[in-house]
């Protein structure tokens, strides 16, 4: 669409006057306050029929002339809440690290920002747009990471999250000013989400030459206190993405890098350690554990590197905490051709095969409801097992211990309603009695491995000893988050390759 130069007002420099006082009856986080200071605006002429649209019949909020509008009494909180976020969510009360992008009638697109996971959310999005998008959308569920109210807006038919990652919002509004990136403009863990979700990115940005993905951020590496080797194109680019990485575990003594994306193919030429920037695409739920749920330490005394750090390999200590012996996988109900029954029977033998796997491992206590990696097991079907249909069927497959399998109508439909099913996931049990979920490249014979400063991965053991490839980060029951523990006389050498 034409938008007149003439029609967008840019903000003075320092942000727009009284802004803060103005907007603040929303409750809105400091962050997103401060991200509505330096937003241009479209201006607001005196004829509403001169209004011009954001978007096809989309009217864009001018949060600085709202605000004034609030003071001065033209409005309320309530209206304003009203006409941004759509009658349907204000009731709910979005939370504080959302903002409403539009303001208009009952019949105005409802754009919402979430400063926090960095996602603009279409409320209501068109059919035509939400099945058929421009840009990749985030096949998430809402329920793993939302309060049950604000997870049923999100996770809505009609609702559609578009990726609009903080580091790009942050350089977009700030422009060639990297005032944003130190760590002191971030609250807790901000500054490692931020710096992680930038490095995640790389992969879908688009450059004529491989290297300009790495070199075409070096002001911003050097604004993190990051010194990478001066560019040279003659090198491959594979090196070039090596020492990129190994400069950010140098800085930061923290491995959280190795883990943003799953490894490169072997074909590339590329270590496991190094994350997959050549390959376009997201990460999903094939990760298992989000970028919110690494480690947040941010600096480390201890060096987290060995001497055998050279020539492609990274030396690390680490912890195995077992060999993968079984991995079981949902059945995909894929074939037309199947009746339900026999559809149902298909998913009926795996819960039995999972119930009969756990009740034989020895490192949880009789009882123990290992609910993660039981909802793994019929996660493909629905975001939220526990409390949707499969809910009595999710019950039976973790204590129904001599009795009959639920086979009601209701449990059927779940299942066989939508046969496009997620088949990222596979669940795996180790050989030291400890069990876990992790991509389906893992296989029997894999490591689960626990590494300094970083959740458990999946490592496929080489020839040489000691000397391992990154397959995937992993979930593994009881050794999340600082749950497993272990002292430096525990610890071995493990080379990445």
């Amino acid at each position: 669409m034409y938008l007149k130069e003439t029609d967008v007002i840019e903000p003075p420099e320092g942000g727009w006057p009284n802004l803060s006082a103005n907007l603040q009856s929303l409750s809105k986080t400091d962050e997103v306050i401060s991200l509505l200071y330096h937003l241009p605006y479209i201006r607001k002429p005196s004829d509403d029929r001169d209004k011009a649209h954001g978007a096809p019949g989309c009217y864009l909020a001018d949060w600085q002339k709202l605000g004034s509008s609030v003071s001065n009494g033209g409005t309320t909180r309530e209206i304003l809440k009203l006409v941004s976020e759509g009658s349907s969510i204000h009731e709910e009360m979005p939370p504080p690290h959302v903002i409403s992008l539009t303001a208009g009638g009952r019949y105005n697109p409802v754009f919402l920002l979430d400063i926090k996971l960095g996602v603009v959310h279409w409320y209501e999005c068109p059919s035509e747009i939400r099945y058929e998008p421009s840009r990749e959308p985030i096949e998430d569920d809402p329920y793993d990471y939302a309060p049950e109210k604000e997870a049923e807006w999100r996770a809505e038919d009609s609702s559609r999250d578009l990726i609009i990652p903080r580091w790009r919002l942050y350089l977009s509004l700030r422009g060639s000013s990297l005032e944003a990136i130190p760590q002191t403009r971030f609250e807790g863990d901000g500054q490692v989400r931020f710096e992680l979700e930038l490095l995640s990115e790389i992969r879908n940005m688009k450059a004529t030459i491989a290297h300009d993905k790495v070199y075409s951020l070096y002001s911003v590496f050097q604004a993190m206190g990051i010194n990478l080797p001066s560019p040279d194109y003659g090198k491959d680019a594979v090196k070039v993405f090596e020492e990129a990485t190994l400069a950010y575990i140098r800085s930061r003594q923290n491995l959280n890098v190795i883990a943003i994306t799953l490894p490169p193919d072997p074909s590339s030429g590329s270590p496991s350690w190094v994350p997959d920037w050549l390959t376009p695409g997201r990460n999903g739920s094939a990760l298992i554990w989000k970028i919110t749920d690494f480690d947040a330490q941010y600096h480390s005394t201890t060096p987290i590197l060995t001497d055998n750090t050279r020539g492609g390999k990274l030396g690390v200590m680490g912890k195995v905490i077992g060999k993968i012996n079984k991995r079981i996988r949902c059945p995909l109900v894929l074939d037309q051709a199947l009746s339900h029954i026999q559809a149902y029977q298909e998913v009926i033998s795996a819960c039995l095969d999972w119930r009969h796997s756990i009740s034989s491992l020895t490192r949880y206590s009789p009882g123990k409801d290992p609910k993660l990696v039981g909802q793994a097991l019929l996660r493909p079907y629905h975001a939220n097992v526990p409390n949707s249909k499969l809910g009595t069927l999710y019950r039976w497959a973790l204590h129904g211990d001599g009795t009959s399998p639920p086979e009601d109508e209701t449990t059927l439909e779940a299942i066989t309603e939508k046969r496009k099913l997620r088949e990222n996931w596979v669940i795996f049990t180790l050989d030291t009695g400890y069990c876990g979920t992790a991509h389906h490249n893992c296989q029997a014979g894999d490591d689960i491995v626990l590494l300094k400063s970083l959740n458990p991965l999946v490592l496929r053991p080489q020839s040489k000893s000691h000397e391992f490839r990154i397959v995937a980060p992993a979930y593994c029951e009881g050794a999340m988050n600082g749950d497993m523990n272990s002292h430096n006389d525990e610890l071995e050498e493990i080379i990445l390759v």
